[in-house]
């Protein structure tokens, strides 16, 4: 990402400010994109700093500080290159620097820039969802704007916030969602404190290496993105050639549309796999039939009368307004509003009235098995106090496990305490019984 911006940063700060007379010293000083780098490694630092040394609930406040500006950051950037590709083209003219009064001099010839091409390539991946569905894109434009927005926003949050806190974290593996556990997970390995602590060391001696290279790793690949931006002849721009900038652009590039091209193919493959392949194939219910089927069970008979369905729907809808609402996330949420037309409510009633019908066959079918348990229960208990009565001594475990059938576990402690006396030994032979 940071090579993306900077890259980009470049060419518009010397198409926007090398070309006024004002702001040449501060561009060719280097004050402009020295000040931009250091904000961000600054930023970046910060993010380093707070994951290490703060809990999450405390870091929180400096976390959204640091996404505002990386935010900001990331619109001027994406502001900046659609200017800048507008204002250049595919084809911009060959620019020579003058040393003595430090302007551009055109010379007249055009040459295709690829610089260009990367940048249209890397813009235009955010149009793609709204070219993939064009009437839903001008039915919720709002929220396809909005939406757009925020992702955009939101992209420093999970390409730098989230990958540095989750590196300086490498040594917690609890549950990570329990803030008031003192914690990080390596009772799961021990119960003794000492194996515990030894374990947390080490974990956090191998988090301290691993977040060392990490940081060697990326410190080198912004020392190369900062020698690309450097390269070639800084005094001439567009002059046909193919520099290492450009060929690091297109790389980029490559791998917008590597991601596109092969994520098309596996919507692709699935989508035939859902249309044609038998196995894949997505069973359709229809609100309408299961309603009828539901109307026929109650009923002994399939009305076929729409009107007459409708009236009835109409009526559940007006008794039932309260559970609507309630059930119903689409009714509850417009119904205050009065937008929610005819049809929905009859949509929303149908579901309403299958879902209870599937609940109250789920209830009998429990009740029924919880009803004859019981009785199963009832019957062991009755059975152990009769015999009980009839050998006027306490039974052995061997007779309670033979009269209970093997339901032991499942009598009150205190018929098995009266029928065998509080024998000790012959409960320890009746729970041997029951786990042979």
């Amino acid at each position: 990402m940071f090579a993306a911006i900077y890259a980009f940063f470049n060419q518009v700060f010397a198409s926007v400010f090398a070309s006024n007379v004002q702001f040449q010293q501060l561009y060719y000083g280097g004050a402009l994109m020295n000040g931009f780098v250091y904000i961000y490694i600054m930023l970046l630092a910060m993010c380093l700093i707070l994951s290490l040394a703060l809990p999450l609930d405390r870091a929180k406040p400096c976390f959204v500080i640091a996404l505002t500006v990386f935010g900001a950051i990331t619109i001027c950037a994406i502001v900046g290159m659609v200017f800048y590709l507008a204002a250049a083209g595919f084809n911009p003219e060959h620019l020579i620097r003058n040393p003595d009064t430090w302007v551009w001099e055109g010379q007249g010839d055009t040459h295709f820039s690829w610089l260009v091409l990367a940048g249209v390539v890397m813009l235009a991946i955010y149009i793609v969802p709204f070219l993939m569905r064009p009437v839903d894109f001008l039915e919720n434009f709002k929220g396809y704007t909005v939406g757009l927005l925020a992702y955009l926003l939101l992209i420093p949050m999970f390409t730098n916030i989230f990958s540095i806190y989750s590196m300086a974290n490498l040594h917690d593996i609890s549950w990570g969602n329990r803030p008031t556990t003192q914690t990080t997970g390596t009772e799961a390995f021990s119960a003794k404190a000492d194996v515990q602590k030894q374990t947390q060391i080490s974990y956090k001696a191998y988090r301290a290496n691993f977040l060392f290279l990490w940081f060697c790793a990326n410190g080198l690949y912004f020392v190369i993105v900062l020698e690309l931006g450097k390269s070639g002849d800084e005094d001439e721009v567009n002059d046909g050639s193919f520099s290492v900038l450009d060929g690091f652009s297109m790389y980029l590039a490559g791998v917008v549309i590597f991601r596109v091209l092969f994520a098309t193919a596996y919507v692709l493959k699935w989508q035939w796999r859902y249309s044609f392949n038998p196995k894949y194939k997505i069973t359709e219910n229809s609100l309408e039939q299961n309603f009828k089927e539901l109307k026929k069970n109650k009923f002994s008979a399939e009305s076929s009368d729409d009107v007459e369905d409708e009236e009835y729907l109409l009526k559940t809808a007006k008794d039932r307004e309260k559970t609507l609402k309630k059930k119903s996330r689409r009714i509850g949420k417009t119904r205050k509003h009065n937008r929610v037309s005819k049809r929905e409510m009859l949509e929303e009633t149908k579901r309403l009235l299958i879902e209870e019908d599937i609940m109250t066959n789920m209830d009998d079918s429990d009740d029924d098995r919880m009803d004859f348990m019981d009785a199963k229960d009832e019957e062991v208990t009755d059975n152990l106090l009769k015999s009980h009565r009839h050998k006027s001594r306490p039974l052995k475990a061997h007779e309670v496990h033979h009269i209970s059938q093997g339901l032991a576990d499942n009598i009150k402690g205190s018929v098995l305490s009266q029928v065998m006396q509080n024998d000790e030994h012959a409960y320890l032979e009746v729970a041997s019984a029951q786990l042979q």
